[in-house]
């Protein structure tokens, strides 16, 4: 099994450099550089494991500057498209034969497009953030703190890293350039229209893509990879199904028969994966919250109710009869003295 790597002590300052350089840029085709600049370290190869600590310090630096409203939203839009496809490509790849960790990177890309979402769908979208979103938090939001925290590095001594030190100003508290009115607000993810429905649209089709499960590729894996790749993704599963619930179906409009196609797939996904010889890895806790989900959403009266009601019947009739069946089989069976 291959180890995780961590990044070297200078690599590390100079991710903290990156976190921070939004706030030496001039102008809008020095921020696109620079995104597209974060969108290149999310590329992760086998043969690259160093990458894979680049991608998960890439993922918080580019969630909290949207979260923060750090991206100016022509370049949000601009880059929306690549970056979404960039976050699949990670979650996908956990079907690779990688290493295996407490948070894989596939599973941290996974809460990443959860929380860029539910920050454009819903401004008030309120995520859990870890350690490590609080300290690139005030990184962003103060980037005299990356200059006192540079001071305070050992291996800042290191000659080659003296211009990174010197560089930052401590009194930076904005952007400089002049087109600041230009950048993402809260009254954009409001008003904006065409941005949400590129969002929604890209969302809904990751998720059906994430909650899928590809049982070939599940059979390639070692068996200790295999438990854990389907155990982180019924996790994100549920974490998926959760936001679903309290996001998605609040501020839907005319996503009715996409968001309850999304919680049949997560209600029948790992059942089905059971029965294909991983019921050892398997639990039935993401099917049974996606069943709740359906029941709460059965006892209103509106147009997703319309939609859901038969598909509850149906999977409470498949239920129903694999349980008669189980009953029927485990009859012919004598009881142990």
């Amino acid at each position: 099994m291959l180890a995780p790597q961590k990044l070297k002590p200078e690599e590390d300052i100079v991710f903290i450099y990156i976190e921070n350089m939004v706030s030496l840029l001039k102008s809008e085709e020095q921020y696109d550089a620079y995104f597209c600049l974060l969108l290149n370290f999310l590329e992760f190869k086998i043969e690259e494991l160093l990458i894979k600590s680049f991608s998960k310090r890439t993922l918080i630096i580019i969630e909290r500057h949207i979260a923060f409203y750090k991206i100016p939203i022509t370049i949000l839009k601009k880059n929306l498209g690549r970056l979404y496809t960039k976050l699949l490509n990670l979650v996908n790849s956990r079907y690779n034969r990688l290493t295996t960790d407490d948070t894989p990177l596939w599973y941290e890309a996974g809460i990443c497009l959860i929380n860029i979402s539910g920050f454009i769908i819903d401004p008030e979208y309120k995520p859990k953030f870890s350690n490590a979103f609080t300290t690139t938090a005030e990184r962003i939001s103060d980037p005299g703190s990356f200059k006192r925290e540079l001071n305070e590095t050992n291996s800042i001594e290191n000659p080659k890293l003296l211009n990174i030190r010197n560089s930052i100003n401590p009194e930076t508290k904005q952007f400089s350039f002049d087109y600041y009115k230009g950048f993402l607000s809260k009254e954009d993810l409001t008003e904006d229209k065409e941005l949400k429905q590129i969002v929604w649209n890209i969302t809904l089709k990751s998720f059906k893509e994430i909650l899928a499960m590809n049982e070939n590729s599940l059979l390639t894996l070692e068996k200790e990879l295999a438990e854990e790749v389907i155990r982180k993704s019924q996790d994100l599963g549920i974490d998926i199904i959760n936001f679903i619930n309290s996001i998605l179906i609040q501020k839907q409009n005319d996503k009715h028969k996409e968001l309850i196609d999304i919680i049949e797939i997560g209600s029948i996904t790992f059942i089905e994966l059971s029965r294909q010889g991983f019921s050892n890895f398997c639990s039935d806790l993401l099917s049974r919250r996606c069943l709740d989900i359906l029941m709460e959403i059965c006892k209103e009266s509106n147009e997703l109710s319309k939609i859901a009601t038969p598909i509850l019947i149906e999977r409470c009739k498949v239920i129903m009869r694999e349980y008669l069946a189980g009953e029927k089989h485990s009859g012919l069976i004598p009881l142990s003295r």
